[in-house]
Order: structure tokens, then sequence, then C-alpha cells
């Protein structure tokens, strides 16, 4: 709790303080794998979300940072894998069936991945164009596909919306000319303390 309101270097104390006292903790391993992601240390955050996930931090929404911290990374191996074990363990998560077709596709699987993207689109085909779209192309591209086609479900839409956010920070890492253009220039020059 004191990690998530201090500065980043007070965070990180905390955070290994509080592994040094209960390294066990699936919470404090997920919580500082998510902070290490967050500011580009997915190499090293992996160790953290995969202990996290192996001690029962494992809903699909903890795949996914698992994957997409491997991925920002570049362990594109690593990342399929963890969908791979994400889509056994969630069989009808379209999101996580998508995930997994896009990794497979990223190792140049291609085969493979049609075979798993036509399982997401037997399941829910709005939402598995939806997440493909947000994956591939990022969210600007997502809205306006999700505004011409109402075959492609909106970001806003797609669920788990904690998963959007994870893809959007991997997205981010990927290509670091997304973080000031777009939705997220707009959304960062929002003054949330001003009164509209």
């Amino acid at each position: 709790a004191f990690a998530e309101g201090a500065g980043n270097d007070q965070a990180e104390l905390y955070y290994r303080a509080s592994l040094r006292v209960f390294p066990a903790s699936a919470s404090a391993n997920f919580d500082y794998g998510t902070w290490l992601a967050s500011r580009g240390r997915g190499a090293e955050s992996a160790r953290y979300l995969e202990y996290a996930i192996q001690s029962g931090f494992n809903s699909s929404v903890c795949y996914e940072f698992l994957g997409g911290a491997q991925g920002g990374a570049g362990n594109l191996v690593a990342a399929e894998q963890t969908f791979a074990k994400a889509v056994v363990v969630y069989p009808r998560s379209v999101f996580l069936l998508v995930r997994h077709a896009e990794a497979l596709k990223r190792l140049g699987r291609i085969e493979d991945a049609q075979v798993e993207f036509s399982r997401a689109l037997m399941i829910d085909p709005r939402a598995a164009r939806g997440w493909q779209q947000l994956i591939i192309n990022d969210i600007d591209a997502a809205y306006l596909a999700s505004a011409n086609d109402n075959e492609v479900a909106s970001p806003g839409d797609l669920i788990p919306q904690a998963a959007m956010f994870s893809v959007l920070h991997e997205n981010e890492i990927l290509n670091p000319n997304l973080a000031n253009s777009g939705w997220r220039k707009r959304m960062r020059s929002i003054d949330f303390g001003k009164s509209h």
C-alpha cells in the first residue's frame, strides 16, 4: 500500500521490502511485477508476474500482464507460451484467443494463428475483430474500424477492460511514437483537476 502512493524510487524500496518480509505473497509479486512492467522493465517483471500466476493470481488479465511484459521485452516465444497456457485455462476467452493468435503470428506460425482466431470468431465474432484491431493497429485505428463497421466492437465495448490498457501499454513500448499522438495525446492533455 505504501508503494502505491510513493514516488518511483521509494515505491521500489517498499516493494522490495515487502517481498523480503513475505516473499511468497502473490499479491506483492503481482503488484511489483505490474509496476516494473509499467516502467518498461518487462524482462524483470516477468518473473514476479509468473510467480503470482503460479500462486493463484491467475485471472485472464494476469496472464495478459505476463504475456504483455514478455512480448514488450522482446521474448516472443515466452509470450506465446503464456497465452497458450492461458487459453487452456480460459478456453472461451475471446480476448485470450485473439491474443494467442497474434502471438503465434508474431512467431510466423500463420496457420496456427488462423486456427486460434477462428476459435475466437466462433464465440463472439464482433469482439474478436475488435480485439484484433486493438492489438494489431492500436486504439485510434480500432475506434475508426468500429465506427466504419458494426461487425467490429469498439475498444470501449471490449472485456475485460483492464486487458485493454495492458495491450495499449505494450503497443506503446513496441512503438514509442504512439505516446504523443491520437487518443493518448488527448488523454494526457486533459486536466482532471478542472471542473467543466
